[in-house]
């Protein structure tokens, strides 16, 4: 099988920016998302994942292979990779992507570490010669570390959740892309909160610029049972700005970007470019923050399985002492039901010495 005639569209975005919400609104273009989706959870994402569990375990893989995670913040680029695990990965990659879109002329696809690994996936594609668009999401920094820290234990560390390494996370996660604006008629950028807001209009004009089909039906089940400004929890806890000045800069820009969906202008371009470069520039720093993390969920991973063995262990034990508690109740009894025996026995006897 080749991937003529086959489309795809990506969601792009760091994890907790609304990239779960609109990707479900591809269903209004008839997209179809796999078999194989991840489950909801009912406290990090009620409403459903839409992603794919397959390519999640890929990316885990890769990630691994480069001793990186999902929130490590360094840049990554295929000169990281060994030619030949780059193939095998290649190989890996493709083959998932041609299994999931055997059967549907547009597969939507979205996995927040497609982002992070937004070089080698961009690899992928152009070598297999996918016809790829590419959806940004975006929402407020100071939102998206907000969400991180009502989900603190819960799927991420207390690491994770400080402001400051979440906006490095987000820009880092952004950065990553910056590559898609080379091709402005492959992109659109959704403001997660305008498609709280007004999401008929959104979904409209995205399927506009990308020649999709709108299904009236699955679009109004989207705007009126799905989506609601429930689901963003931090409509009181705005700050107007951040503390890291590039993520002020590079958001302002998306948000301008974002305003203009059709063109981008030479300004905006030399703009990103910058951007991308100052970001860049502290690769060592970031390459160094990377290394702590990284010892540090090892060490945590290694105590916390030390401690599962231990507990298991502690568990086996007790299981043991219990087994042992019962074998000797068990020749307790045996041995009570032959002293009752012998008494008996001794007893006869006397009767019988008696008559003697």
């Amino acid at each position: 099988m080749s991937f003529v005639n086959k489309n795809m569209v990506i969601v792009l975005g760091v994890q907790r920016s609304g990239t779960s919400a609109i990707t479900k609104s591809l269903s209004s273009v008839n997209a179809s998302f796999g078999c194989n989706l991840l489950e909801e959870h009912k406290k990090v994402n009620p409403t459903g994942f839409w992603e794919d569990s397959d390519i999640l375990l890929l990316n885990e893989k890769i990630l691994m292979h480069l001793d990186l995670t999902w929130s490590s913040l360094r840049p990554i680029r295929l000169t990281d990779f060994s030619e030949n695990d780059l193939e095998e990965f290649y190989k890996d990659a493709t083959a998932l992507l041609m299994s999931k879109m055997s059967d549907n002329k547009l597969f939507a696809l979205k996995e927040p570490r497609i982002t992070k690994l937004f070089v080698f996936w961009d690899y992928v594609i152009k070598k297999n010669k996918i016809n790829c668009k590419y959806i940004i999401a975006l929402r407020d920094p100071n939102d998206v570390a907000n969400s991180f820290k009502r989900l603190e234990n819960t799927m991420v560390s207390a690491i994770e959740t400080k402001k400051q390494y979440v906006y490095k996370l987000w820009i880092s996660y952004l950065i990553s892309v910056v590559s898609v604006f080379d091709e402005p008629s492959d992109i659109y950028i959704i403001e997660y909160e305008r498609i709280l807001e007004n999401p008929k209009d959104i979904i409209e004009h995205m399927a506009g610029k990308f020649n999709y089909d709108i299904n009236d039906d699955e679009l109004n089940e989207y705007c009126n049972t799905f989506i609601n400004r429930s689901l963003n929890h931090s409509d009181n806890e705005k700050v107007i700005n951040f503390s890291d000045r590039l993520v002020n800069d590079f958001y302002d820009l998306l948000r301008d970007i974002s305003n203009n969906n059709s063109n981008l202008t030479c300004s905006m371009s030399k703009r990103l470019n910058k951007i991308k470069e100052e970001f860049e520039c502290n690769i060592e720093m970031l390459t160094l923050v990377d290394q702590v993390n990284y010892i540090n969920k090892k060490n945590k991973d290694a105590h916390a399985k030390s401690s599962e063995l231990k507990n298991k262990e502690i568990i086996l034990l007790k299981k043991d002492v219990i087994t042992l508690q019962n074998n000797v109740t068990d020749k307790a009894n045996e041995l009570e039901k032959i002293t009752v025996r012998n008494e008996f026995l001794m007893t006869e006897i006397c009767k019988f010495t008696n008559v003697k």
